[in-house]
């Protein structure tokens, strides 16, 4: 990778930060943990368009840069213990947010993908 390429993931990354930070301030604090399911929703989601192909040569770059930073795995561990420390129930149903929508939306993004792509 040149220099060139790795100063394009880190700006791609820094602005996939922002989303995601936007995306969290939009809500109330009670809802912050289900934002943060959106966003790593929402990154799923575009890296499954990038696995199809759908962003040509510049899947990869963007995938790792721009849609690996809108998702987020320290604040859904944080968010997920503090569900659990609160009700151990709203802490098991917002890991399996997580779940289903990182799973589902890689999902989603290929099969969407195959049929734009």
């Amino acid at each position: 990778m040149t220099g060139a390429e790795v100063a394009l993931v880190a700006g791609l990354g820094a602005c996939g930060a922002l989303v995601r930070w936007g995306l969290i301030l939009a809500v109330s604090e009670r809802a912050r943990g289900w934002a943060v399911v959106g966003a790593n929703t929402l990154g799923s989601v575009l890296a499954g368009l990038a696995i199809a192909g759908v962003f040509g040569p510049w899947g990869v770059v963007l995938a790792v840069g721009l849609f690996g930073a809108i998702t987020t795995l320290s604040t859904l561990a944080v968010d997920s213990v503090e569900a659990w420390t609160k009700s151990r129930l709203s802490g098991v149903w917002l890991l399996g947010g997580h779940l289903v929508g990182g799973l589902g939306g890689v999902a989603l993004g290929v099969l969407l993908g195959s049929v734009l792509a």
